[in-house]
């Protein structure tokens, strides 16, 4: 099968694997894994222009950055917790291996490696759509979404620039 088709029919599944995380708070229709990908892309695109950086590249990251999740589905923050970072970065590398190679492959190592500024911002633009989501959902109506604003961890790779942006968003919860 042609290497382009195979791959589109791996990155399609994205589509189908729901956001643990907002399922198990109680959103009765998650956003996908693809959903959240066009997020990331869209704010990496914007974010790497603002800053400077090879934008291209960040979106390209940010475009495979949870490609593993095809294979291993979304694992939410507590169970990653239970398994073990170690165990998890084993099973996201082996998938990630199975599925790329050449420059996407090592995109995906520089992500998974936070080693340039173009993947700590896409690390952070990860987080960053996810509070975007949070931001959505509450607005919709939907209450018991404060752990995601209260874990200290979703936050870990915000540079001033993003934590600058998280604070807008979070002030427009009370707006």
């Amino acid at each position: 099968m042609n290497q382009v088709i195979q791959f589109m029919m791996i990155a399609e599944k994205l589509k189908d694997v729901f956001r643990t995380g907002w399922k198990l708070s109680g959103v009765d229709r998650p956003e996908s894994v693809a959903d959240h990908t066009f997020g990331v892309a869209l704010l990496s695109m914007l974010l790497g222009d603002q800053l400077h950086l090879n934008t291209e590249r960040m979106i390209k990251m940010a475009l495979i950055h949870d490609i593993t999740e095809s294979k291993l589905g979304d694992i939410h923050y507590e169970s990653q917790e239970y398994l073990g970072r170690a165990v998890l970065h084993k099973a996201e590398e082996r998938a990630a291996r199975d599925m790329l190679s050449g420059e996407y492959l090592e995109l995906w190592k520089e992500f998974a490696g936070r080693s340039t500024r173009e993947a700590h911002i896409v690390a952070a633009c990860d987080k960053l759509e996810l509070y975007m989501q949070a931001l959505r959902y509450e607005k919709a109506g939907y209450r018991g979404l404060e752990h995601f604003w209260k874990n200290d961890w979703n936050r870990k790779d915000f540079s001033p620039e993003i934590d600058e942006l998280f604070r807008m968003v979070e002030a427009m919860r009370t707006e």
